[in-house]
């Protein structure tokens, strides 16, 4: 059996009738059933089935860009559907929206349960694509694992757990929108929905799709129907791009930057849960409108819901039998960053106060809201079995991998992992060895290398690959305990350095490309140090660093391809910050709670134009 991947490619490159007729076997169903859930009238799903097929002949010299194409072919059936539900709206002036279009059964009656199922397609469509994939072949189309493993041309236990993920995701989509299920009765739910029977007049139909589209004048009544839902839904499809575009462009030239690199970066989120248009609703939440309002070198308070000094502070109830001076220290202390989740739109934080228990909250830009989320058993004296808080701080030590939908945290000889999406910790071998000063050094994720960073025995700089968690040590690392790491989404660099050492501190930097090759820089001007001042990240716009010192509280910028600091007139926030690459801002979050800042990047340098991978 040929994955979907080798008929999409075969049939963009020739226009094989044979590949169209098994794309339509073998997705027909799902793509009518998505469409009579939204419809409820036969007539009208089979109409906006074959106005499906007839976009994919439409797009097909597009297809080897869809990466998941039963999941497209699920997302064009549902947007072709709404509209032919808008269409119809708009001609019956007189009558009850639902009393007309809710019909499948031929009674006219409502059907609480195609409203439910018209709520979770929504819901479907906004998981990312390979999970959206999954959940399609292994319940909506009711195949074996090991058979949707085949069409998706993947591992079957690789198609489990991404039909697993998505099913926990949707079921958390679900309770915000307040149906709290199981997993049993959703994935029941979902597999009954396969039963559902189809007519057979649908596949003949289907089939009959590419001679529609190229001999529209002989088409029937039914064909006509067709035909204007796809011409109406590509001409949709490209204005969703168009406005798309021309959001990121506007965006870029507010900057001062009107580069394509520049572009890219705030296009970054567009493409964050499969590529799809939809994620350009970050815009339209408070962060987003918030950052929209923002004037380049402007730094504004954000008002956020539950960022309070109860949320931020440690529990410490335990101190006063050990050290009574560090009662009531703030999880935000000696602490470097945050890290955003560009697929769930979250920030994720884990924090000690040293001598004072953790915390683990995050931040969603869906609701503008904080929460305290469960400590891993390591981390809670409360289910440990040393009944004992880990003493410390986070430090640069926790980072997102958001392909992979995990947050993880190096805590000495172990890197502990929490999955966004099921809510779950686990833990693997650091790659740090069990160099104890290792305990103090930071840890990112960079994109391109597939791996985790982070400073390892003896002060060698250490790859950890995320898919076998096996570490490669890549060379010396001049780098002090409390030192700092920060990834550069624009020119693809890490960016490592400072911490202790020396009568002034360490301020030797250096950068890490993508082909692993560590190259010094210039010295800082400043100590930089992880304390509740001092920190390093990045302005995911222009990639010029931000760079603020120890005690001194003075901001520097450096060029990682001109390697040259400048000082700069604005001064960062105490706590931690975080790039959020979709809406060209850094976020800076207070040590004691109340107050979170957003930051938009005026450049230094406004004539360097940005080029990727080409840093010194």
């Amino acid at each position: 059996m040929r994955s979907d991947t080798e008929l999409a490619r075969q049939y963009a490159r020739t226009g094989s009738e044979e590949a169209f007729a098994e794309i339509a076997r073998r997705h027909g169903a799902t793509v009518y059933r998505a469409c009579l859930r939204i419809l409820g009238d036969r007539h009208a799903a089979e109409d906006a089935s074959q106005a499906v097929f007839l976009v994919l002949v439409d797009r097909r010299r597009s297809l080897p860009r869809v990466r998941n194409l039963g999941a497209w072919l699920h997302g064009v059936a549902r947007r072709i559907a709404l509209m032919s539900r808008r269409t119809s709206a708009r001609r019956t002036r007189n009558e009850e929206e639902a009393g007309m279009l809710r019909n499948c059964d031929g009674t006219g009656a409502g059907s609480d349960r195609d409203a439910a199922m018209e709520l979770l397609d929504g819901e479907l469509s906004r998981l990312p694509a390979r999970q959206r994939e999954a959940v399609v072949l292994r319940y909506l189309e009711d195949r074996s694992v090991e058979e949707s493993a085949r069409i998706a041309g993947c591992p079957a236990g690789t198609l489990g757990r991404r039909a697993s993920d998505g099913l926990a995701g949707l079921r958390r989509r679900l309770a915000s929108r307040g149906a709290v299920l199981s997993a049993g009765v959703l994935g029941a739910l979902l597999t009954e929905e396969a039963a559902r029977t189809v007519p057979e007049t649908l596949l003949p139909a289907l089939l009959a799709v590419p001679g529609l589209a190229s001999g529209m004048g002989a088409a029937g009544a039914t064909g006509c129907k067709a035909t204007v839902l796809a011409k109406g839904a590509v001409k949709a499809m490209f204005m969703t791009k168009l406005k798309i575009a021309t959001a990121a462009l506007c965006a870029a030239a507010a900057v001062g930057v009107g580069t394509p690199f520049a572009y890219r970066a705030l296009a970054a989120g567009v493409a964050g849960k499969g590529g799809k248009a939809a994620e350009v609703d970050i815009k339209e939440t408070e962060l987003g409108k918030m950052a929209a309002s923002m004037k380049p070198g402007e730094l504004k308070i954000f008002q956020t819901k539950g960022y309070t000094r109860d949320l931020m502070k440690s529990w410490y109830d335990w101190e006063k039998n050990l050290r009574g001076a560090h009662k009531g220290y703030a999880i935000i202390s000696w602490s470097n960053d945050a890290n955003w989740d560009p697929v769930s739109r979250q920030l994720f934080y884990f924090g000690l106060g040293h001598y004072a228990s953790p915390k683990f909250v995050k931040y969603s830009a869906d609701s503008n809201e904080w929460k305290l989320l469960e400590l891993p058993k390591w981390a809670d004296k409360r289910k440990n079995k040393s009944k004992k808080w880990p003493v410390g701080h986070t430090y640069d030590l926790e980072t997102v991998i958001p392909e992979k939908r995990l947050f993880a945290m190096k805590w000495r000889e172990l890197t502990h992992i929490y999955n966004i999406d099921t809510d779950k910790w686990s833990q693997r071998p650091s790659g740090a060895g069990k160099w104890t000063k290792a305990a103090g050094t930071p840890m990112e994720y960079f994109p391109e290398m597939k791996g985790l960073i982070l400073v390892g025995d003896h002060n060698n700089l250490v790859l950890v690959d995320v898919e076998t968690w096996k570490p490669r040590t890549l060379g010396k690392a001049s780098i002090g305990i409390h030192g700092v790491m920060e990834y550069n989404p624009v020119f693809k660099v890490m960016m490592f350095g400072g911490g202790d050492g020396g009568k002034t501190g360490n301020r030797s930097f250096s950068l890490l490309d993508a082909k692993g090759k560590i190259t010094r820089v210039k010295n800082s001007p400043v100590h930089v140090r992880c304390t509740p001042e001092a920190k390093l990240t990045c302005d995911p716009v222009s990639g010029e660093y931000l760079v603020q010192g120890r005690g001194a509280r003075k901001m520097y910028a450096f060029h990682p391809v001109k390697n040259e600091w400048k000082e700069m007139s604005f001064k960062a926030p105490g706590g931690v910050a975080a790039q959020i690459p979709e809406l060209g801002v850094v976020m800076f979050c207070a040590p004691w709670g109340g107050k979170v800042w957003l930051y938009k990047h005026k450049p230094l340098w406004p004539d360097a134009e940005p080029e990727r991978g080409k840093a010194r």
